[in-house]
């Protein structure tokens, strides 16, 4: 459990640049099997972030 906001920033700041290389990685050209598998991760880490992101 992150108990300090410096852990929550860098937990989310992490998951945002993972987000973003996924991102860039469709604009590849790749077999369907490995878009879905990307979009399924791009997905999960927009509900992580979601979910991590303190309410203001």
């Amino acid at each position: 459990m992150l108990s300090r906001s410096q852990d929550t920033n860098a937990v989310l700041r992490h998951l945002q640049d993972q987000l973003q290389q996924l991102r860039s990685d469709l604009e590849q050209d790749m077999e369907h099997e490995q878009t879905q598998a990307i979009r399924s991760q791009i997905r999960l880490l927009d509900k992580l972030i979601k979910d991590f992101t303190p309410a203001d």
